[in-house]
């Protein structure tokens, strides 16, 4: 949970605040609108049991690598990571 608390800290403070007042600002922080022709392939590895990312924004992304000619895989995996305290 520590980790998730830090991480959530990083990208408000990246953004500029929390997601309620600067949605059109993470939106076009998001890796999905940075793909372009000539990136290096990518292979994606997402988990179906994370709580925080669902597994099918995976799949956005490579919708979008293929769009822009990026070769690219997926993968899903039965996986849910646990924080312990």
């Amino acid at each position: 949970m520590e980790a998730f608390i830090f991480l959530l800290l990083v990208v408000i403070a990246t953004v500029g605040g929390p997601l309620a007042e600067r949605r059109p600002d993470y939106e076009r922080a998001s890796p999905i609108h940075w793909v372009s022709q000539g990136d290096s392939p990518m292979f994606l590895i997402q988990g179906t049991g994370d709580s925080l990312v669902p597994y099918t924004q995976a799949y956005h992304m490579l919708d979008a690598m293929t769009a822009a000619g990026v070769p690219g895989r997926a993968l899903k995996m039965k996986l849910k990571l646990e924080s312990k305290p």
